[in-house]
C-alpha cells in the first residue's frame, strides 16, 4: 500500500494541503528541490545520497482527491557494464499521479474495487511524493548501461580498456594443452643448437 502509516509533515517529501481548497478545478504551484537523505539505485546505475532532485509542476483539485503533474530532474551516475567507465547524465521525467482523499478510497473499496488499497492517497491533508518520484526516476534508469552502444569493453588478458589501445593491441595465447610440448622443443642448457654445444 502507498503511504503506509503516518505521515512526517517536516519532510521535504510531504505537500501541505491547507492552502488548497477542496474544490474541483482550482490549482497551486509545485516547486521544490530535494536532497536525497540515502542513495537510490542499483550497483550500475544510482543517485547519490545529497544529489539533488527537482520538481516543478502543478497541484490540481478534483473531485476525489489532488491530481499532481510535474516534472522531474536529477542526475544519474553510474559505470559502463562492459568496460567499468564512470557516466554521469541528466534524467529528465514525469509525474501525473492522482492522490485520494480518504474517503474516496473508502468509496472505491466499498464498490468493489481490489485495487483500491494500493492506490496513492492523502494522509491529513497531506500527500507524500516520495514514493512517487521514487518510481517515476528508477523506472529510467538502465539495466545495463554503456558509455556508447559499441563500446568493445575491457582486454581479457591485461584489463585495458579496448578503446584506448592501441590498434595492433593483442596478447599470444597459448593452449595450455601445448605448453608441455612448447617446453620439450625449447632448447635447454647444454644442449646443441645448430650443431654447436
Amino acid at each position: 500500500m502507498h503511504n503506509r502509516g503516518a505521515i512526517d509533515a517536516n519532510s521535504p517529501w510531504v505537500v501541505d494541503l491547507a492552502e488548497l481548497p477542496r474544490s474541483p478545478g482550482t490549482q497551486r504551484d509545485l516547486d521544490r528541490e530535494i536532497r536525497l537523505a540515502e542513495r537510490w539505485g542499483s550497483d550500475v546505475t544510482w543517485i547519490d545520497e545529497g544529489e539533488p532532485i527537482t520538481i516543478d509542476g502543478t497541484l490540481d483539485s478534483v473531485l476525489d482527491g489532488v491530481f499532481v503533474s510535474a516534472g522531474v530532474k536529477t542526475t544519474v551516475a553510474g559505470e559502463c557494464v562492459r568496460c567499468l567507465t564512470p557516466l554521469s547524465r541528466e534524467v529528465d521525467t514525469r509525474i501525473d499521479e492522482l492522490f485520494l482523499y480518504p474517503e474516496a478510497v473508502t468509496r472505491a473499496k466499498e464498490e468493489g474495487d481490489e485495487e483500491a488499497e494500493e492506490l496513492y492517497r492523502i494522509t491529513d491533508n497531506y500527500l507524500d511524493l516520495e514514493q512517487v518520484v521514487r518510481d517515476a526516476i528508477l523506472g529510467e534508469l538502465p539495466f545495463s548501461p554503456l558509455c556508447r552502444e559499441d563500446c568493445e569493453g575491457l582486454c581479457a588478458e591485461c584489463g585495458i580498456v579496448l578503446r584506448d589501445a592501441d590498434e595492433d593491441h593483442h596478447h599470444e595465447t597459448i593452449d595450455p594443452r601445448w605448453q608441455a610440448l612448447g617446453a620439450l622443443m625449447s632448447p635447454q642448457d647444454g644442449d646443441e643448437v645448430d650443431g654447436a654445444e
